[in-house]
């Protein structure tokens, strides 16, 4: 039985030297799975959410469009949520704070804003509501992944949890305004789809060395 916790994946040569080496469809997954919580998707228990997930960028190491975010559904139970928002931004710290506000490095970016949004009855990956805007994650900084909703169907949502990390991966308050949380050191099994992007460092080298992978 699985564990519960809560709170607590060819351009020519001479473009290649003078631009990113570009492809389509990549699919990252980050962290390892190792148990499962409800955070963020704590229907039962909660009537709100504001949440947020620091994925390294180790666990990326890729830049370019970011199309869709994924969680992993451990249940298989399906979650109305209302009132719902997805939101990306690069961040400058290996470590989350506990005010939310001092996570962002630039401009958050709302993907997904939805009066509702439906998680199905499936066990495996689902998106996050994502619409056509993408986010351009730039394999620099970290990501922060943010989910905000307000009233939901009274039902738990299982969703897996990577390993714990060095410093703090996870934070949430049960108000989606709300300016400060709980924090936790665990990951977010998470994967990533970028409709474009870079297959290595953004240098010259890297971007010679990525043609040949």
């Amino acid at each position: 039985m699985r564990r519960c916790v809560i709170g607590v994946v060819v351009v020519g040569l001479a473009v290649a030297l003078t631009g990113p080496a570009f492809a389509t469809g990549k699919q990252v997954i980050c962290w390892d799975t190792i148990g499962g919580s409800y955070i963020p998707f704590y229907g039962a228990s909660r009537n709100a959410m504001r949440y947020q997930a620091l994925i390294d960028q180790l666990q990326i190491k890729y830049a370019g469009n970011i199309n869709q975010v994924e969680l992993h559904s451990w249940r298989g139970t399906a979650g109305t949520f209302y009132d719902y928002k997805l939101i990306l931004c690069h961040c400058g710290s290996g470590s989350l704070s506990a005010t939310f506000a001092s996570n962002y490095k630039g401009t958050p970016v709302t993907v997904a804003n939805l009066s509702t949004f439906n998680i199905l009855a499936l066990p495996g990956w689902f998106g996050l509501g994502m619409t056509t805007t993408p986010f351009t994650y730039n394999n620099t900084d970290h990501l922060l992944i943010e989910i905000q909703w307000n009233r939901d169907n009274n039902v738990n949502v299982g969703v897996d949890f990577g390993s714990l990390a060095a410093g703090y991966h996870r934070l949430w308050v049960d108000n989606p305004q709300g300016s400060q949380g709980t924090l936790d050191r665990y990951t977010c099994y998470t994967r990533l789809s970028f409709g474009a992007y870079t297959a290595g460092p953004p240098t010259s080298l890297g971007r010679v060395k990525a043609i040949f992978k």
